[in-house]
């Protein structure tokens, strides 16, 4: 088996595994790259409330006394030591008497502020001195938030980025490149032998899921092969024995028509022997301008004669089927030549209507199709033989432009069909009649199916059966 080499275009199964693993680990990224960015925004405001507490335990007393003994010295040393405190951007000092101490940078607008009151108690009694602002920089804590994030991303992305990165080599390793050798096996484009078995280039069985796939597959497919030719075999009997059961309709439907078979055979026999009689007179009175007439008669009738024998043993011998262009106007007419003296016999009218064909051209087995007509026209003739009154069996030909097809009804004026045997009238062993087999109907259906066509048959509303032929036409084909 010819290796095909690895793609990640080529594997749809790998791009969807990237995106899974792509989705879920930005997810998982962003949603820890959150919860950390919350504890550490949480340590800052800690530090920050931390810073506040420093200042107002430890500082504010003692920027207290120092304001009630009035040492600016000492004041502006405290304050510049408060700013060096984390987070700590200004600090103002605001006295009642009208002093303002301010250490640091400006603050935005924006900033956080905390202030504390200075307070001294002389004797008992609690004097307010002025107040303390402190302002803390939000701006340095969110730019800390930033940085960290960033950070965070950065590690995060990298740390997904290898792990698709190993995901995708491990899944080409155990899984991708075998399920390449799958579907190039399956579609053929990999060079194997028609029947080989699938087998993957393993250096041994691993015992694992894909071991099971292939041996399930080949299985299968020794099943289907199997199957496959059992199937074909029972069709090529199946065939046969259609092909068997046809000619013995033939040889039924001819041995039925064998009075009709010697009354045309009869007539050319008598012509020439009443001819050859004729030529006898005419030789003797030297006439014998007359007699090469009566010749060429003779030979036109044994023509005839000939053709009838040819035309019969066409129809009954054991054949292959063979398609050929014929004229459905032409066949219908040396059908209803065949059949006419077995309906005569019984008083029957056959009437052939050809006036709504004009393509009547149809590729088809000419003796197969003859064969359904000659069935059709035999159940018609068997419906009106014991029938009083007029007997009327009626062939109308008629070319479909609409559909490109050549239709074709045999209807007769007798008693119709009883709706419950309309229903499984085409089965095979389905007969209204005591001596029949149940089989000419099945057969000529199986016919006309097999050259694409639909053989139907329904009660006419003025009465009687009709039986209706569908073929394709030759342009349709």
């Amino acid at each position: 088996m010819a290796r095909k080499s690895w793609s990640f275009r080529d594997s749809r199964l790998a791009r969807r595994l990237v995106l899974a693993i792509v989705l879920f680990s930005s997810l998982l990224t962003l949603t820890v790259t959150g919860v950390q960015l919350y504890l550490q925004y949480r340590l800052d405001m800690s530090n920050v409330r931390q810073s506040a507490d420093i200042i107002q335990d430890s500082w504010v007393p003692a920027l207290t006394e120092s304001v009630w003994d009035y040492n600016t010295d000492l004041i502006e040393l405290q304050l510049n030591g408060m700013i060096n405190l984390p987070f700590i951007m200004e600090v103002r000092l605001s006295l009642d008497d009208g002093q303002y101490f301010a250490v640091g940078h400006p603050a935005p607008p924006d900033s956080f502020l905390y202030n504390f009151p200075l307070q001294h108690v002389d004797h008992g009694k609690r004097k307010k001195l002025g107040a303390l602002a402190v302002v803390i920089d939000t701006n340095q804590i969110q730019q800390d938030l930033i940085r960290y994030a960033l950070t965070l991303l950065i590690s995060n992305l990298f740390k997904a980025a290898m792990v698709v990165l190993f995901m995708l080599f491990i899944f080409h390793i155990f899984l991708g490149q075998y399920l390449i050798q799958i579907v190039a096996y399956l579609r053929g484009d990999d060079g194997h032998l028609s029947g080989q078995p699938l087998r993957l280039q393993r250096n041994k069985r691993q015992n694992d899921e894909l071991d099971d796939l292939v041996d399930a597959y080949n299985d299968m497919a020794q099943c289907l092969e199997q199957e496959n030719r059992q199937r074909l075999a029972e069709s090529e009997q199946r065939a046969l024995m259609q092909q068997q059961l046809a000619r013995m309709d033939r040889q039924v439907t001819m041995g039925e028509m064998a009075t009709s078979l010697a009354h045309e055979l009869n007539q050319p026999l008598a012509s020439i022997t009443g001819y050859a009689d004729i030529s006898k007179r005419f030789l003797a009175q030297q006439k014998l301008e007359r007699v090469d007439e009566t010749l060429t008669k003779i030979s036109n009738e044994a023509l005839r004669a000939s053709e009838i024998i040819r035309r019969t043993r066409e129809f009954v011998r054991s054949r292959k089927t063979t398609q050929e262009l014929i004229t459905v106007s032409a066949l219908l007419e040396e059908t209803v030549a065949i059949i006419r003296h077995s309906a005569e016999q019984y008083s029957i009218n056959i009437e052939l209507d050809l006036s709504s064909v004009h393509n009547d051209e149809v590729f088809v087995d000419k003796i197969q199709i003859q064969q359904v007509l000659l069935n059709l026209l035999r159940n018609a003739i068997d419906a009106l033989k014991e029938q009083s009154g007029e007997r009327t069996v009626k062939i109308l030909a008629q070319t479909r432009d609409d559909a490109d097809e050549v239709c074709i009804q045999v209807m007769d004026n007798g008693p119709g069909i009883d709706e419950k045997v309309l229903e499984t009238l085409f089965s095979p062993f389905v007969t209204t009649k005591d001596d029949g087999m149940g089989i000419g109907l099945a057969i000529s259906r199986a016919i006309v199916e097999a050259h694409h066509g639909q053989l139907t048959a329904y009660n006419s509303s003025q009465g009687g059966a009709c039986f209706e032929l569908t073929l394709a036409a030759k342009n349709h084909e």
